[in-house]
């Protein structure tokens, strides 16, 4: 099999290995890197090397490009010109050069366009040079965005559209450009004895481009994200600057995951060297390595692009047919360049001949030429090994981070699970509290009820003990049954015999009612050995967001009040009878007596003892069943936040016991397949890697 079978076999199984890593990312956050793999892809099946130039602003890197077409295709001015990334397709195929607009890029343009046409103008005014086209936009006379622009003076007065709008866009709307992938394609012809595939230069914005810096970076960053090859012009003029050190820092990270060796430095305009103090070519080759990691040597070269350019312009004019040196403004740039000071003189004097041979010579010594060979046309040589090394080496290097962020993830999901176990462990403890109180709820029923019957029990011995010893006292009343002369003497002893047992009934009475109180008030004070802990009714509470049910109290309740007997209602407390009595001189004599009768205060004292045992009892059961219904009011409240407590917990437990188990089962699991899965792409790339470093 021949070298060219190989390495087209070769090519097949990277692509079909680079599809396996595209798959990786399909379905991730990663879903951009999956688009990059696919370019890589696509790259490999078309062969085309993306070579980004990237250069602080007024390097010459426009100028370098338009001396490789060799025809002014990008503009340039002597401020900052390039806005957008554009692609230079230098393809053998074509002999026309054409811009080309995908049809996003010419939405956003018309976008962009529609924003500046209503945006604030005073924005403007520090750049003149952009009203006109501003004023045009204003008006509506600005030709319409169209998809493709061919020939050299027209692709380039429509690159200068595009860049100016675009730089108008940010000036009167800030942000209207941030996050497009607005890349213009200008395929050029070129002339090349090898036809292995296209190569693609990529004209970068200025790493120091004014209000676009941010913008621009991430551009600049996504193509070269893309990049086989990295070109770096650096301004020999002021090789020193600030935004050389940003570029540094910019292409740092691409070329650790590209490698060194796919890096390349020009350095532009050299012609601006002059006495012996300035930088000589082994200076700037050390500089320039040393500023852009350059291990290599013969990896830096000298150009001066702006002569390059002139003798390029000049020498394909005269390819395209016979010269007038005297009207043509190819020969007039190029005479300008050779004799500042009489160049109208040396057109009369020059030949054509002469011309066409300063120009190769110009063209040769320019470092142009230099910059081709080693960049371009050695790159196209090996294009297909270009392709595939750096394709690897990038797809290693996504695959390196996403499985770093893999096993952090998973780490971090592993850890997560471990704190939704813990989360589940209070959950837990709560619902089995609320179980353990409702299993053990008839025994607490039982219990309530025990406890009500013995407060009945209580109550009924109090009375029947008040009944009692009521009973004692006035069955103890008793007295000398004598007669009195008048009623009103046997009242008044009658009255005085019951005073003391009254008021010692009063006594009794009054023990018992408070006894009562106290037997039927002992039911509030043990209602929470009835049902859920304080503490788990007030976790409860808090986390449904409700207030704690307070717990009853007497206050408002109907109570057991004061018997007062008061005065003792008797019907009559004497018999009347007759009595003889013989006086002192011996004479007999009837009398009327009045003999007190205590079993009448007896009575009395016993029916005023019975209409306050009623209405002790009464009282009694009015407050007791007021007690309970408060009792059961707030029972009933407490099992509700208990309830729904309940049916939360059982709900976060299940969706925290789900979290988890997914965490471990889809994150963990999964992402140790993943790790694996990295791990084993990762070997058979660098096996492809390894096999193409021998070759």
């Amino acid at each position: 099999m021949t070298d060219p079978d190989l390495v087209e076999h070769l090519r097949a199984d990277v692509r079909e290995l680079l599809r396996e890593v595209s798959d990786t990312f399909a379905g991730t956050e990663h879903a951009h890197l999956r688009d990059a793999v696919q370019a890589d892809i696509a790259a490999l099946g078309k062969a085309e090397l993306v070579i980004p130039v990237v250069a602080p602003t007024n390097a010459g890197k426009s100028t370098i490009l338009n001396a490789v077409v060799g025809a002014e295709v990008l503009p340039s001015r002597a401020g900052a010109m390039t806005t957008v990334p554009t692609r230079i397709v230098l393809d053998p195929a074509i002999a026309t050069t054409a811009l080309h607009l995908d049809s996003s890029d010419v939405a956003e343009l018309e976008r962009i366009t529609g924003l500046v046409a209503v945006g604030d103008g005073d924005a403007v005014t520090r750049y003149p040079h952009l009203s006109d086209l501003f004023e045009r936009i204003r008006a509506a006379t600005l030709e319409p965005w169209r998809a493709e622009y061919r020939g050299i003076e027209i692709v380039r007065s429509a690159l200068t559209r595009i860049n100016d709008v675009v730089r108008l866009g940010e000036l009167v709307d800030a942000g209207t450009v941030t996050g497009r992938r607005l890349i213009p394609s200008v395929h050029v012809p070129y002339a090349s004895g090898n036809t292995a595939g296209r190569v693609v230069l990529v004209d970068t914005p200025g790493t120091d481009e004014f209000g676009l810096a941010t913008l621009l970076g991430e551009v600049v960053v996504r193509q070269l994200e893309q990049a086989h090859l990295v070109v770096v012009v650096l301004d020999y003029t002021s090789m020193n600057r600030t935004a050389d050190a940003d570029l540094h820092a910019l292409v740092e990270p691409i070329v650790g995951n590209m490698g060194a060796h796919k890096l390349f430095g020009v350095v532009n305009k050299v012609d601006e060297r002059r006495s012996p103090q300035d930088m000589d070519a082994e200076q700037v080759d050390a500089f320039a390595r040393n500023h852009l990691g350059i291990t290599a040597e013969g990896r830096v070269v000298e150009t001066t692009a702006r002569r390059a350019l002139l003798a390029s312009r000049f020498l394909r004019r005269v390819e395209e047919g016979p010269v007038d040196l005297s009207t043509d403004q190819t020969v007039r740039d190029l005479a300008v360049e050779l004799y500042p000071v009489d160049h109208e003189l040396q057109l009369t004097l020059l030949t054509a001949e002469h011309l066409v041979l300063t120009a190769q010579r110009m063209w040769a010594d320019s470092g142009i030429p230099r910059m081709l060979e080693l960049v371009v046309d050695t790159a196209r040589t090996t294009l297909l090994t270009t392709l595939m090394d750096g394709a690897l080496n990038r797809a290693d290097g996504w695959l390196a981070a996403y499985g770093e962020q893999v096993r952090i993830s998973t780490a971090e999901a592993l850890a997560a699970a471990e704190v939704l176990d813990e989360q589940l462990g209070p959950i837990e403890a709560d619902m089995t509290a609320i179980v353990s109180v409702y299993e053990v709820g008839k025994t607490e029923n039982k219990r309530r009820t025990k406890r009500d019957a013995a407060r009945a029990a209580a109550a009924n011995q109090a009375i029947e003990a008040l009944q009692s010893r009521s009973q004692a006292l006035i069955d103890g009343v008793r007295g000398n049954e004598k007669g009195f002369k008048s009623k009103r003497k046997a009242r008044e002893f009658v009255a005085e015999t019951i005073e003391l047992p009254r008021r010692r009934l009063q006594q009794i009475l009054d023990e018992n009612q408070a006894l009562l109180l106290d037997i039927a008030h002992s039911a509030l004070s043990t209602v929470h050995e009835d049902g859920p802990a304080e503490d788990l009714v007030a976790r409860a509470a808090a986390h449904l967001d409700v207030a704690i049910p307070i717990p009853p109290t007497a206050a408002g309740l109907p109570t057991i009040s004061r018997v007062d007997l008061g005065h003792i209602k008797i019907k009559w407390a004497w018999d009347e009878y007759q009595k003889e009595k013989v006086d002192e001189y011996g004479f007999t004599e009837t009398v009327t007596r009045y003999k007190s009768d205590l079993s009448e205060a007896r009575a009395g004292l016993r029916l005023a003892l019975t209409e306050a045992v009623g209405q002790l009892t009464r009282e009694m059961e009015v407050t007791y069943a007021a007690i309970r219904e408060r009792i059961d009011a707030y029972q009933t409240s407490v099992n509700k936040v208990v309830i729904d407590y309940a049916e939360v917990l059982t709900a976060e437990h299940g969706r925290l016991q789900a979290q988890a188990e997914d965490k471990r089962a889809r994150l963990v699991n999964g992402g140790r397949e993943v790790e694996q899965r990295v791990t084993d792409l990762r070997t058979r790339l660098s096996g492809y890697l390894e096999h193409l470093s021998a070759r």
